[in-house]
């Protein structure tokens, strides 16, 4: 066991673990993403709470100087303006607003299975 956690850290300056690191973040993203839309859309006063936390998030890791920081903060960021929108917005952006909520939702979460997959792929090789 502790030689898979040596050749984790060794593996292209620690790739594999961020690997494995990014892909929980993504599919929880993509998860956290999806009840927002849905409890938000039930409960007014949580979809608000939630879409402030959310956009706030975002923009905080979009000023994270880390690129990979850079595209999930981008999807959350908009994910709470969207949820913003559908509580405050005008009628007509709602639908457009729903939308987008499932395609950052389902974004992160195919991200997430495609870091998943490529992390135990790596694991795979090193118990080669």
């Amino acid at each position: 066991m502790k030689q898979i956690k040596n050749e984790l850290e060794k593996s292209s300056g620690g790739g594999l673990a961020k690997k494995g690191v990014a892909a929980i973040g993504y599919l929880s993203g993509g998860v956290l993403i999806f009840v927002m839309n849905i409890l938000g859309g039930r409960f007014r006063p949580f979809g608000i709470i939630l879409g402030l936390a959310a956009a706030a998030l975002g923009f905080v890791s979009l000023m994270d100087p880390n690129p990979d920081e850079k595209k999930p903060g981008a999807i959350l960021a908009v994910a709470g303006i969207c949820e913003l929108i559908v509580h405050f917005g005008i009628p007509v952006l709602k639908p457009i607003a729903i939308s987008i909520l499932g395609i950052g939702a389902f974004g992160l979460f195919a991200l997430g299975i495609v870091k998943g997959i490529q992390f135990l792929f790596g694991l795979r090789s090193l118990s080669k």
